[in-house]
């Protein structure tokens, strides 16, 4: 029996490489299909909802809100939405006296103010453009358009003039500017495009835009203050103050969702209707509802949250996020280095063969429910490892894709096995199930092994059962009820056998041929086979020779049992074929088992066996022989019982039968004669008759040249 490894090509560790690299480049083009890629983005926002950073947001980024309280404010001071721009003019005075850092505006101011009935549009644009310049920290957003929509040629002015790579840039041909009023007071313009997945939500946003050859920054880039140091490294990745900024393949950057958005949550939230009623108070020299101190040294972001006003967005955190607070988590990730750690495409690969390697090793190499717990292992291993970085790495792992690429080598070699090797292995069970005990063939399929076709030479050992005196119990019986009868012995007979892994190999009329040792090539055979024959004599003693024919059949059983070198496997035509043993280890076997009648022994061993088993059994040397067919005469044993204390105390006349033997083959046959008179006297001993007759008939003739071999001419 030999390993699958020479059979099975694809069990052969480099095959397992290769074949998993190819497994493994399939599933890493597989996982940019946009079925995977969804499912990995669910995941990815699972993350950001389980395991929230709400207290790493930074807070030094405030949000003035234009919500439902500033609109009722406003109607209450008899001033309707829009408001004048005036309003702003005021809050920019105001947040400049507090100290703000940097006031983004998440408004578009690309048309002029309305006309109203106390101000004119001229005015409260003007005034408004005059704090943008006067504060000189103000950021406006500007929508650009992929169509040409005309906008302020000022817009071209304000600009940046990085080289930044294309793959990061996105070109646009119009835009929706702030009015030329508002740009000559020389603002920072931030891009504010952002768009959502295809499920509609927000992860992303671009970086870097491009609009008639000039670059822009988008709109929380554009607040950071003083300017980060960007750069790109050899692989062309951009450095933000030499810290790597993770994008996309796209060159977008991913967002790191703190927490849920609103008020009173992530970030801190202030009602601008809270705020223009505090600049009225100090107008009216009374103490403000809100200190502008507060605002000292912070980036404050202008935007609306109020229902009808439609600035909310669907984020990973949220279904309903206002949309100021995209910016500010981008701006909060941005200035401490909150990045989203995207792992390479060579890693990302590297990680799914690892993976994928491991599993199908697994299965071919380890028992099938320790491969099954292996596959399980990985699974959650894979789970662990998600876990560990991305909660205190932020490193986005490709969990969905590594859980597709396991559990896909595992039902392919599932698949493989079933209709590749386990085909074989039904085979070998049916092959096999006449012959062995059901447990040593499940062994020797979870071995992986499998039967060299025609033979192979092996150890073992021979066991040949046979019925003294079969013709006289058979001889009143009908053929239907000798059938029966023997039908009923085997059964018995084969439970001995196959309980100590015997392997039956065929039955012999009223026999048995039985092997130890193949196909398993067990080391322990001889012993194996001496277990089988001592439990089924041990079950004789407890049977009467009168009781029924069957028992007759078993206190009569003979043995024979050799050990040594044979061919087993298959044997036979293409068209037909057994799995036996050939060898003269078989023949002696053969002839054993009928020498016993000339003992009157019940189990006989050959020297190799004895040799083999006598630690663990005690045996008694029966006689040195010749059989027919073999030219060297062997010495024979007699099995009689497993080795302990009482048994050696049973047993212990052995040695005065030896010393007797011994006496025999030394030729002084007159002092054996009188030891074995005397064994037969005390115990009755069968053998002991047999050598007393050969010592008187050795006594009378008194040949010369007898060597002690006794030579037998039939089988």
């Amino acid at each position: 029996m030999k390993k699958n490894n020479r059979k099975y090509h694809y069990k052969n560790p480099l095959a397992a490489i290769i074949i998993t690299a190819l497994f493994s480049l399939f599933m890493f083009h597989l996982q940019r299909q946009n079925f995977l890629k969804q499912i990995q983005l669910q995941a990815d926002d699972v993350h950001f909802r389980i395991f929230n950073q709400e207290a790493l947001a930074d807070t030094n980024i405030v949000l003035l809100a234009i919500d439902d309280n500033s609109l009722q404010f406003s109607r209450q001071n008899r001033v309707p939405w829009p408001w004048p721009r005036s309003f702003y003019a005021q809050i920019l005075h105001y947040l400049k006296s507090g100290g703000a850092k940097k006031v983004l505006f998440d408004i578009q101011f690309y048309e002029p103010d309305l006309d109203r009935s106390e101000t004119y549009a001229e005015e409260t644009d003007s005034e408004f453009a005059s704090a943008i310049e006067e504060t000189n920290n103000v950021i406006l957003g500007t929508l650009l358009k992929e169509d040409s929509t005309a906008f302020a040629e000022e817009l071209l002015t304000l600009g940046k003039h990085e080289n930044i790579p294309q793959k990061y840039s996105r070109s646009f041909m119009g835009a929706l500017s702030p009015i030329t009023t508002f740009l000559e007071a020389n603002p920072k313009i931030g891009i504010i495009n952002i768009e959502p997945d295809e499920d509609a939500v927000i992860r992303r946003i671009p970086l870097f835009f491009e609009l008639n050859g000039v670059n822009y920054y988008s709109f929380p880039l554009s607040a950071i203050s003083p300017p980060l140091k960007l750069s790109l490294n050899s692989r062309n990745m951009i450095l933000l103050d030499n810290s790597p900024l993770s994008t996309d393949r796209n060159g977008n950057y991913i967002l790191n969702w703190y927490g849920e958005g609103g008020a009173d949550k992530t970030f801190t939230y202030y009602s601008i209707g809270a705020v223009l009623a505090s600049i009225r108070d100090l107008h009216m020299k009374h103490q403000p509802q809100i200190s502008p101190s507060i605002f000292k040294d912070k980036y404050v972001i202008i935007g609306a949250t109020a229902g009808g006003l439609m600035d909310l967005k669907t984020t990973p955190v949220s279904k309903v996020y206002p949309g100021m607070e995209i910016w500010a988590t981008a701006l909060s990730n941005l200035l401490n280095g909150h990045h989203v750690n995207i792992l390479p495409d060579w890693l990302n690969y590297i990680l799914i063969l690892i993976f994928t390697l491991l599993c199908y090793l697994s299965q071919f190499h380890i028992k099938s429910w320790i491969s099954n717990l292996v596959f399980v292992f990985l699974l959650i291993f894979v789970f662990i490892i998600d876990y560990l970085l991305w909660n205190f790495y932020r490193i986005q792992f490709p969990l969905i894709i590594l859980i597709f690429s396991v559990t896909g080598i595992y039902l392919l070699v599932i698949t493989f096995k079933y209709l590749i090797e386990d085909r074989d292995k039904r085979k070998m069970k049916n092959l096999f199930s006449r012959y062995l005990d059901t447990n040593v063939i499940d062994d020797m399929l979870n071995q992986s092994s499998t039967i060299e076709l025609g033979g192979e030479e092996i150890e073992a050992t021979v066991l040949f059962t046979d019925i003294a005196n079969f013709t006289t119990f058979s001889e009143d019986k009908t053929p239907k009820e000798l059938a029966a009868l023997l039908n009923s012995y085997f059964t018995k007979l084969t439970d001995f056998i196959l309980k100590y892994s015997g392997l039956l190999d065929k039955f012999t009329g009223d026999g048995i041929m039985a092997l130890f040792g193949p196909p398993r090539h067990a080391v322990n055979h001889a012993e194996l086979a001496c277990r089988a024959a001592i439990e089924h004599r041990d079950y004789c003693r407890s049977l009467s020779a009168d009781s029924n024919p069957e028992a007759n059949f078993h206190i009569h059983t003979r043995f024979g049992i050799n050990s040594g070198s044979l061919v087993a496997g298959n044997i036979g035509s293409v068209k037909r074929m057994d799995y036996t043993a050939i060898g003269d280890t078989v023949n002696t076997s053969a002839r054993l088992e009928g020498v016993n009648k000339i003992y009157g022994t019940s189990v006989m061993l050959s020297e190799s066996t004895y040799k083999l088993v006598k630690d663990q059994f005690i045996c008694r040397k029966l006689d040195c022989i010749k059989v027919k067919g073999r030219n060297e005469p062997i010495f024979i044993y007699e099995l009689l019982a497993e080795v302990n204390d009482e048994n050696r105390e049973k047993y212990c006349w052995i040695k005065t039968y030896e010393d007797a033997w011994q006496l025999y083959f030394d030729k002084k046959w007159a002092e054996a004669k009188d030891i074995f008179e005397k064994l037969i006297i005390e115990k009755n001993d069968c053998v002991a008759k047999v050598m007393l007759d050969r010592c008187a008939k050795l006594i009378n003739s008194s040949p010369n040249n007898w060597d002690g071999v006794l030579k037998l001419e039939v089988k």
